[in-house]
């Protein structure tokens, strides 16, 4: 009788892995943020950010990094010329906000619509600023990152030097915030400081007319133009 084996396939193939693709999503231009770009007329902001990195940095894979949502909603009495920045200390990362697409008085740091890459649990910092003829104004607000958050932040007036001091308590690394007069404030203040008495005179002159009287020779009656404030430099 004979006996029949079956041979066993012992041959092996290579299964090649298929690559996983890490390559981030492509993001239009037009979905990002754009931070505004305000002129300094009377104080000056400045950032100086050695070893500090922008947005970029959160788009690595990096532990603890998951996508979150973020918006900074500015209240109070100062709203106009806002700049607002995100800050992460344990990353060295800071990031300007610009106007959120489902409300322009909101602000969002990477996405219009409020996404960004965030580490959890991470210390973070909003600072928004703005400036005045007559003082500064700032708000400073510490929280912790999680994936979706929303805050109302109101700016109070202040002094360039409470300005300052509270940036240097807070320590960050090789992170330096300061503000100081507009290279042209004096001269800006000065002229509007002209406007305003010039529209004061001519106020005086026009008070000084007779009341319900015709005082002019084509038999119409103009009153003295005096400037609008929107005139004064330094309020568009």
């Amino acid at each position: 009788m004979v006996e029949k084996r079956k041979e066993q396939d012992t041959s092996t193939f290579d299964i090649e892995p298929v690559p996983i693709d890490t390559t981030p999503p492509v993001i239009n231009y037009e979905d990002k943020v754009s931070a505004p770009d305000y002129s300094a007329e009377y104080y000056q902001f400045t950032i100086q950010s050695f070893g500090w990195y922008n947005i970029d940095a959160l788009l690595k894979d990096i532990n603890g990094v998951e996508e979150s949502e973020l918006f900074v909603r500015i209240t109070g009495e100062y709203t106009k010329k806002i700049q607002v920045y995100l800050i992460i200390p344990s990353l060295k990362v800071y990031v300007d906000g610009g106007p959120a697409e489902r409300n322009k008085e909101e602000f969002a740091f990477y996405l219009k619509n409020g996404k960004i890459p965030l580490p959890q649990n991470a210390k973070a910092y909003i600072m928004a600023v703005t400036e005045t003829e007559t003082s500064i104004a700032f708000a400073i607000k510490e929280f912790t990152a999680s994936l979706k958050q929303e805050f109302d932040i109101s700016l109070t007036a202040s002094t360039k030097e409470a300005f300052n001091a509270a940036i240097e308590k807070l320590n960050f690394d090789n992170l330096g915030i300061k503000v100081k007069d507009a290279k042209h404030a004096k001269e800006i203040r000065e002229a509007n400081k002209e406007i305003k008495n010039i529209n004061e005179e001519l106020k005086k002159m026009n008070d000084l007319k007779p009341k319900n009287c015709d005082c002019n020779c084509r038999g119409t009656t103009t009153d003295i133009a005096t400037y609008p404030e929107s005139d004064y430099i330094g309020t568009n």
